[in-house]
């Protein structure tokens, strides 16, 4: 979702403090997480190890079940999982692997697949599920070639994982391109690629201050990169899975100094943009 926000003001909050005469009882319980939850890896990575930890549980034993949500990513086809039970046991340790062995298909184009991984209860002395239970591993295609055949044409976008929308790139030069729709208001923008035939990836850049939306109330808005604190031009990259535009930022480009932002995972300032050929 993009929302509307005034970066000129700094909101104080005051803390106001009381007493209390009541006892309090704290009860410590050992629970389970997942250390990380998005994973992309080439199609020919082999062994991916992922972490998943338990808390609150030194010398503890205990289980953890598991199970595997197939996606565009077929188990037994384009990867296999081990335990293949769907247990990990913790006996006295704190972290353990759910192992994925990715299945390479050398010159077969199968695109992006993704499949996802979720932890469903526990047993023994771990005694609950914390709050990060799941992950997605995406297993980027080799064999796609990311050239201009493969960055030109219609694109499908999803802002923050909001409602998808679809842009639409096109070639200027060999070094320039144009995108239209981006932000979803109809506006189209110019940036600088470079490829890399290499690492068979492209990063692109949107000058700074590019409009994308021209506000009811406020005028025309620019799109930006945010770094710390400052705004920079608008990078992205691309690789063979999708392009990844930001974080950025729209910010009005006369008057009052504001701008929307992403409500994104990430917080702060700034969100970002993916991107997958339509």
């Amino acid at each position: 979702m993009k929302r509307f926000i005034n970066i000129l003001l700094t909101t104080a909050c005051a803390a106001a403090l009381f007493s209390c005469t009541h006892n309090h009882v704290f009860k410590t319980t050992s629970y389970v997480i997942v250390e990380q939850t998005n994973f992309t890896v080439k199609e020919d990575a082999g062994l991916v190890r992922i972490p998943v930890s338990a808390f609150n549980s030194d010398n503890l034993n205990g289980s953890v079940y598991f199970k595997v949500n197939d996606g565009t990513a077929v188990q037994g086809t384009d990867f296999t999982v081990e335990p293949a039970s769907g247990v990990l046991s913790f006996n006295g340790s704190s972290t353990e692997f759910i192992q994925v062995t990715v299945i390479e298909h050398p010159g077969e184009l199968t695109g992006a697949l993704k499949f996802s991984i979720e932890l469903t209860s526990v047993s023994g002395d771990i005694t609950d599920l914390g709050g990060i239970t799941s992950t997605t591993v995406e297993i980027q295609d080799n064999d796609v070639v990311v050239d201009w055949d493969f960055l030109a044409g219609e694109w499908s976008a999803t802002d923050d994982g909001s409602a998808k929308y679809d842009v639409l790139i096109s070639k200027e030069s060999e070094t320039t391109l144009k995108l239209k729709n981006i932000w979803d208001t109809g506006y189209t923008v110019s940036g600088t690629v470079t490829f890399d035939r290499t690492a068979n990836t492209a990063s692109i850049v949107f000058a700074g201050g590019q409009v994308v939306l021209d506000h009811e109330k406020y005028g025309p808005c620019g799109i930006f990169g945010i770094s710390g604190n400052s705004l920079i031009d608008c990078p992205a990259t691309v690789t063979g899975s999708g392009i990844t535009i930001g974080p950025w930022y729209v910010i009005i480009l006369t008057g009052e100094y504001a701008g929307y932002n992403f409500s994104g995972s990430g917080g702060g300032y700034g969100g970002v943009t993916t991107l997958t050929k339509k």
